[in-house]
């Protein structure tokens, strides 16, 4: 394992803090939304944080492919510190059963950086905030290696992965399922510390999805974690039944040496994946014959092609991308990020990025920084009108994230937003959604062009959001809106209620907010 968890410096603060900073908000939630300031002031909530509380999440459906959607979600900020906590307590023991020698998921490893003297939870956003190498190249030359006189390769994962994790199968994973079974159904049966260990994890795991035992969160990093242990349990049976694979979250790779050992492997694969109440996804089982696992020549080709332009690096993405690099267009505009863009070039660099986010939105988060650039070269009310013509599109085909990504853009560069369309966005009933829709109405009226009527229709629309969030405890499903609408003093629903609500009054108290309209 690459930098463990017991060097003096990584605390049980320190994990919590990271977790709070890294591990709270998935990816694909534009980056007006941040937990920063949660994490910043947790050392004050901390005391606040005692025992398990059943709370709902605030959801998002994100694109995932062409014909299909997933849900990504942002636990309760009291449900999520308490698991958070719990994990910090015992992340010795955590990080030990989450280990696994077939396992190249970032939760295998805690990376050290020696200029902050640090070690940091290896997830997408803290390798971002911290400029942060992935252990891609090092995971694929460890599966060249061990592929060494193997022919054939099998490739699958785990269908609906997170959606169809049994969080009970945690303690079959720590105690084994028969006397896990044992001790929690047998009356009497004395429970081992193992035992007591699993169930406090998933009970807090639960906490955040209403108590249900089907499922876990997508978007949190307790997810990454809580699933991790869960199957380096899965890797070590497989392993004693002799498969030779790596694995990255659900995502495997077993190597044979002829095609129908690879062929029969699939049975036997799925026999030890039920076990757990978990089965394989048949639409993406692959067998590749030798050469498999080659290095990608990406880097290189967009490095070359960045010395060019801004422009000429889009244009390689978008080769690398229909030759099956589908990590191109990421790659390439991470690598853009503060990158200027000639004026000769802004017209169709804006053309690709708005199609770089309609193909995946999301990339949005590095896309924002180059419209900011595009007011002043395109002019203000031209990159208004193309981003409410998209956003108009977006409320037609019903697609939360979309939406999102493009009210983020209004907002975050203060564009006008056509007043039917901002209509358009409280109708969608997100709470992501109505946070920015609500900042645009509330403290930004004047980019709000609206016919009287509208702004008639608009302000009903936020009464009625109003009237039932003061029916709502911060404790469902709509803590976010709840939370934000006070703190940024959007609508008027009086005191937070719910047996979380002390710990949200704390947070307003400490400054907290989740919402971060201005760009960083």
């Amino acid at each position: 394992m690459e930098g463990s968890l017991t060097r003096k410096g990584f605390t049980t603060a320190s994990f919590c803090h990271q977790m709070c900073s890294y591990g709270f908000f998935a990816e694909q939630i534009p980056a007006c939304f941040s937990s920063s300031s949660f994490a910043s002031k947790y050392p004050e909530l901390d005391s606040l944080v005692k025992k398990p509380i059943v709370t709902a999440p605030v959801s998002l459906s994100i694109y995932k492919t062409k014909t299909s959607r997933r849900i990504v979600s942002a636990a309760n900020p009291y449900a999520f510190a308490c698991a958070a906590k719990y994990m910090g307590e015992h992340r010795k023991q955590i990080f030990q059963l989450a280990r696994s020698e077939n396992s190249e998921s970032p939760v295998t490893f805690i990376h050290y950086y020696n200029e902050d003297e640090d070690e940091v939870i290896n997830s997408e956003l803290a390798r971002n905030a911290r400029r942060a190498r992935s252990d891609f190249r090092k995971n694929l030359r460890n599966r060249i290696n061990i592929a060494m006189g193997y022919r054939f390769r099998l490739a699958l994962d785990i269908s609906t992965f997170y959606d169809s994790i049994y969080t009970h199968s945690v303690v079959w994973a720590v105690c084994g399922k028969r006397d896990a079974k044992k001790m929690h159904f047998q009356t009497g049966a004395k429970k081992t510390a193992s035992y007591t260990f699993a169930d406090n994890l998933d009970v807090r795991m639960r906490n955040q999805k209403n108590q249900e035992t089907s499922g876990i969160l997508t978007g949190p990093f307790t997810s990454r974690i809580f699933s991790e242990i869960l199957m380096a349990a899965i890797d070590v049976d497989l392993r004693d039944r002799g498969f030779n694979f790596r694995r990255y979250v659900d995502d495997y790779k077993f190597y044979f040496r002829s095609e129908p050992e690879a062929q029969k492997a699939i049975v036997d694969i799925s026999k030890v994946l039920a076990e757990y109440s978990l089965s394989i996804n048949q639409s993406k089982i692959e067998i590749a014959e030798y050469p498999f696992d080659l290095e990608s020549r990406m880097k290189e080709r967009l490095d070359a092609a960045l010395e060019i332009s801004v422009y000429s690096a889009l244009m390689e993405a978008g080769r690398l991308y229909l030759e099956g690099e589908k990590g191109a267009y990421k790659y390439a505009l991470k690598m853009l990020r503060n990158r200027e863009i000639p004026d000769e070039d802004f017209a169709p660099v804006l053309s690709m990025l708005f199609n770089i986010n309609l193909l995946d939105p999301r990339y949005a988060r590095y896309i924002v920084s180059y419209l900011e650039q595009s007011k002043s070269a395109m002019g203000v009310q031209r990159l208004a009108e193309i981003i409410n013509r998209e956003l108009d599109r977006s409320l037609q085909d019903g697609y939360d994230q979309e939406v999102l990504n493009l009210l983020f853009f209004l907002r975050a560069i203060n564009l006008e937003i056509e007043g039917s369309l901002l209509l358009g966005a409280l109708d969608m009933e997100n709470d992501f959604i109505d946070v920015i829709a609500l900042d645009f109405w509330t403290n930004r009226n004047d980019l709000v062009n609206k016919s009287s009527n509208e702004a008639h229709e608009i302000d009903r629309a936020v009464g009625k959001i109003a009237d039932e969030l003061r029916r709502e405890t911060v404790d469902g499903e709509h803590w976010l809106l709840i939370y934000e609408a006070k703190a940024h003093s959007l609508l008027d629903i009086g005191e937070f209620s719910g047996k979380t609500a002390d710990f949200f009054a704390a947070m307003l108290d400490q400054g907290v907010s989740f919402y971060c309209p201005e760009l960083k």
